[in-house]
């Protein structure tokens, strides 16, 4: 693949992780629950559906899903069925291909590392209950229930909030974009119903089109076990 990159990185000094679908493969399970507790009430759960509420803590998403299902449900009733299938299926959950390396690469390499999840501290540890110790490496732990995180996601509260809780903390930058106000770059990394709707490859804000070959080492080197050649770790 040809280098293509119109800017470098700077070296990242901190790394924070959003959890479902990142590190741990929740959002298939998120997906078969949905499905399940829809599909009594005759209505179909549809990747469409489910993009629009991907990162929102219970409540929220479950308004969206009654009101566009029209479920006989109240948002209430609806969080408390999932519930029951949730603690069925999440107890199990496996980490993401790839990431237990990463996080212990970064984590040797002295950068910290830290998570910032919309699930609930309960919904957390059902969800980690396999990967305590992976999930010890990470120098703090932000859930959706921090009595700091004003506003869920797709609002920047939970990762400005886990940013702050670094020690030391990461050198900040001014800027009026939420994306740039920590000196931060946001990395996308597609799952299978994203490509299938057209987003096939990561993307990385605000450094656009940047193709992996062409860009800076931004922290220690990272092996890939396919070659032996040395490719970023962003």
């Amino acid at each position: 693949m040809a280098a293509n990159c119109s800017s470098t990185f700077k070296p990242v000094t901190h790394v924070i992780f959003d959890m479902d679908g990142l590190l741990l493969d929740t959002e298939r399970l998120y997906t078969l629950v949905f499905e399940e507790v829809c599909g009594r009430y005759n209505k179909k759960f549809t990747w469409e559906l489910k993009a629009t509420i991907m990162g929102m803590q219970s409540l929220n998403a479950a308004k969206i899903v009654c009101e566009k299902l029209q479920l006989p449900l109240t948002p209430e009733e609806l969080i408390k069925e999932c519930l029951l299938v949730q603690e069925r299926l999440f107890v199990s959950t496996s980490l993401m291909p790839g990431i237990e390396r990463i996080v212990t690469h970064l984590s040797k390499q002295k950068v910290p590392i830290a998570v910032a999840t919309s699930s609930s501290k309960q919904m957390f540890d059902l969800k980690t209950t396999k990967h305590k110790t992976l999930f010890c490496l990470f120098h703090h732990i932000v859930c959706g229930d921090d009595p700091d995180v004003k506003k869920s996601k797709p609002a920047p509260d939970s990762f400005l909030v886990c940013a702050k809780r670094f020690e030391p903390l990461p050198p900040l930058e001014k800027s009026v974009n939420q994306q740039r106000i920590l000196g931060s770059y946001l990395t996308n990394l597609p799952n299978s119903d994203q490509k299938r709707l057209g987003q096939h490859t990561a993307s990385l804000a605000p450094v656009a089109k940047c193709k992996r070959n062409g860009v800076k080492e931004a922290t220690p080197p990272f092996y890939s076990t396919s070659c032996r050649k040395a490719v970023p770790c962003v």
